[in-house]
């Protein structure tokens, strides 16, 4: 009795186990509800299009963009990792697409494929970069990603950091300013590699040895810890271990509700809704229509067949038929025809006047024209200018000056030897 007690309690375990292992790599599809019910704190929900509709975070930053809180991590069971610091990154990061309105700003269309990180990447020499997938991508296991419009990310959906700060704590503080994206985006290549393996969708992007050897150092392996718990996530993060939330059956089951507020759009976004194949809320209904649909024409497809079967035997014999039946040719009687005894009419040939040819005007030869006798022009005089001799003016003589220091020394001399007059000699000179 024991003994099968105890193979009962094993075989029990060991399907507890199965059953964990398949949750684990088959989660419950995530419903609109519990997307809406999870982020509505966090932002307001927009009704894009008839059953289409579009979450918009409200109280981040100005410039915010998605995919820059948080950190790159390298898991051997995901590829690339997106770890978030946000809140509501577990869902806006690993679910759903991205799109950029002119008008609205970042808007986000939500989808039940789970993903390490929905982004496309483009590398250079020295700069890694990185934007997040439009709602135009979607994902099929044979294919990886598929675009269901041409499609090309602008400059600011790209976010480019050097290789050595890639896998940083908080890679924004690293990123490069916008006005230097245009030169690493126009001297970058484009590279998206995504795969699926053990029910698992692997971001496998930019190798992990191209990054270490651009980096120059090396890239660690962290372990993940997965939970259905959104509590788990509330604590302080880990930096040597990756705590990944997915939602169990029963969380969705219980946010079940028919309470929705959309806020419809003020004005029509620049979102080509008809090529979205993601994020329709009636989509079970119309997949269901569709397969409907689609055995309804296969039985009408295989009704015409067997009609076409039934029909092809009596058409062939019908062809048989005609090609059995020959018909009589007629034969046509040779007709006699008498032969012709008159002589054969000759034609006159029309006569053919010559008009008299017009002489034509022959211009005078040089030498038969009348010569012109070319008045003989007098040269013209040009006045002569009489030029005078010019006088050349002599320079003025030298004034000599002789000295007269003798003269002077002889009138010294004499009045010396003169008597002296008196005043009144002298007054009489005066008055003469």
């Amino acid at each position: 009795m024991k003994k099968l007690i105890l193979i009962l309690a094993i075989l029990i375990g060991a399907f507890a186990l199965e059953a964990e292992a398949y949750h684990k790599a088959h989660p419950a599809p995530v419903s609109f509800n519990f997307f809406y019910s999870s982020l509505s704190p966090h932002g307001e929900w927009l009704e894009v299009d008839n059953g289409l509709y579009a979450w918009r975070p409200l109280g981040v930053v100005y410039g915010w963009s998605p995919y820059t809180r948080g950190r790159w991590v390298w898991t051997n069971h995901y590829g690339w990792y997106w770890d978030s610091f946000e809140p509501f990154g577990w869902a806006v990061y690993h679910y759903g697409r991205w799109y950029y309105d002119d008008y609205y700003g970042w808007i986000w269309i939500p989808d039940n494929e789970w993903g390490p990180a929905w982004v496309e990447w483009r590398y250079s020499d020295d700069y890694i970069g990185w934007a997040p997938l439009p709602p135009y991508a979607t994902f099929s296991i044979s294919i990886g990603i598929r675009f269901t419009t041409h499609w090309q990310s602008p400059y600011h959906y790209w976010h480019f950091v050097p290789y050595r700060f890639f896998c940083g704590y908080e890679v924004n503080r690293y990123l490069v300013g916008s006005r230097y994206k245009y030169r690493i985006y126009n001297g970058s290549k484009y590279r998206n590699d995504y795969g699926y393996e053990r029910g698992r969708v692997i971001n496998r992007g930019i190798e992990r040895d191209l990054v270490e050897r651009r980096a120059g150092a090396r890239i660690v392996n962290r372990d993940i810890v997965e939970t259905s718990r959104l509590r788990d996530l509330s604590g302080t993060r880990n930096r040597e271990r990756v705590t990944i939330y997915r939602p169990g059956q029963d969380e969705v089951n219980r946010s079940r509700t028919n309470d929705i507020e959309v806020r419809k759009l003020d004005r029509s976004t620049t979102l080509e809704t008809s090529r979205v194949e993601i994020g329709r809320r009636d989509r079970t209904e119309t997949t269901r229509r569709e397969s409907e649909r689609e055995v309804i024409e296969r039985k009408s497809r295989s009704n015409e067949n067997e009609r076409n079967r039934e029909t092809k035997p009596k058409v062939e014999e019908r062809e048989k038929e005609r090609n059995y039946r020959i018909e009589p040719r007629k034969v046509e009687e040779p007709r006699y025809e008498r032969p012709n005894t008159q002589k054969p009419k000759v034609e006159e040939r029309p006569r053919i006047e010559r008009k008299e040819e017009q002489k034509r005007y022959d211009p005078p030869t040089r030498n038969d024209r009348p010569r012109i006798e070319e008045k003989q022009s007098k040269p013209e005089r040009t006045p002569q200018i009489e030029r005078r001799p010019e006088t050349r003016q002599s320079p003025p003589a030298e004034r000599r000056v002789e000295p007269r220091r003798e003269e002077n020394r002889s009138r010294e001399m004499d009045r010396e030897s003169s008597p002296k007059r008196d005043d009144n000699s002298r007054s009489n000179d005066r008055r003469r």
